[in-house]
């Protein structure tokens, strides 16, 4: 009986494994570019009297820019999409295309008065935090290029 029971558990852990993964295709991803390589070597330089950065880049949704490389204004549906799900966001810096985590300030959700700019490019001031492998970028002010 025990094991029936543990075969039961292992074939139900299976199937809503292939059901969530399969959530994924459900929707348009928009036109991907899959040639460009990134480098995770830059680091922008700091503002020595504020302790700001600033950058240009684009707020993406990670999850789908790390599977398919998707960015611009053909995946903000599936960004917003992504977004109520609960995916994590970054900011993708435009010239080393270096991927920041977006971090909230407080407990809210990092993209709080940012879904507007999803798609675009902008300029961001921001604070970034280091650690444990890790750069996260709090934004402070937005600015649609």
């Amino acid at each position: 009986m025990k094991r029936l029971s543990m075969i039961g558990a292992i074939l139900a852990v299976l199937t809503i494994g292939i059901q969530v993964d399969g959530q994924h295709d459900d929707h348009d991803h928009g036109e991907v570019d899959h040639a460009e390589e990134t480098s995770a070597e830059h680091v922008p330089p700091l503002d020595p009297m504020t302790g700001k950065v600033t950058m240009e880049g684009e707020i993406i949704d990670i999850s789908c820019y790390l599977r398919h490389a998707a960015t611009g204004q053909q995946h903000v549906k599936c960004a917003l999409f992504c977004a109520e799900q609960g995916m994590p966001f970054g900011f993708l810096e435009k010239e080393s295309k270096t991927v920041y985590l977006l971090l909230p300030d407080g407990h809210e959700s990092p993209l709080e008065g940012f879904k507007e700019h999803i798609g675009l490019q902008v300029k961001v001031t921001g604070s970034l935090t280091h650690g444990r492998g890790l750069t996260g970028l709090q934004i402070d002010d937005v600015e649609t290029l």
